[in-house]
């Protein structure tokens, strides 16, 4: 968890030098709600960058699909465990003040118009 929050400082960093919108895969808000998830004390440090490193008002959200979800290396996970940090999250981005937009289940284009259109 330390090396996410690392990571996603770096990412934020680096994101502040560059014009036009930036995408984060998974970012401190991840992190945070690892804590909260799992009914950890979320560390000091980790408070303070989650209400020092706001992101944009609206977090892009993709729910757990079922038909496409995967185990690999990476993905170890369940797909119940995948929907219960969903769930999370969205409880997590609205407690922070976040707008959680939720992207449908459409084919790939049709959800780059949709997040596309949330932009505008």
């Amino acid at each position: 968890i330390e090396l996410a929050l690392a990571r996603s400082l770096d990412n934020l960093n680096a994101a502040a030098r560059l014009r036009g919108p930036v995408f984060f895969d998974r970012g401190i808000l991840d992190a945070y709600n690892h804590f909260l998830q799992n009914g950890l004390p979320v560390p000091s440090h980790f408070a303070d960058a989650i209400t020092q490193r706001r992101y944009h008002r609206q977090v892009i959200l993709f729910p757990p699909w079922q038909e496409i979800f995967g185990n690999d290396a990476e993905r170890r996970h369940t797909f119940e465990s995948a929907v219960a940090e969903y769930e999370s999250l969205i409880s997590t981005c609205k407690q922070l003040g976040y707008e959680a937009v939720i992207v449908p289940i459409l084919s790939v284009a049709k959800r780059a118009d949709f997040i596309l259109a949330k932009l505008a």
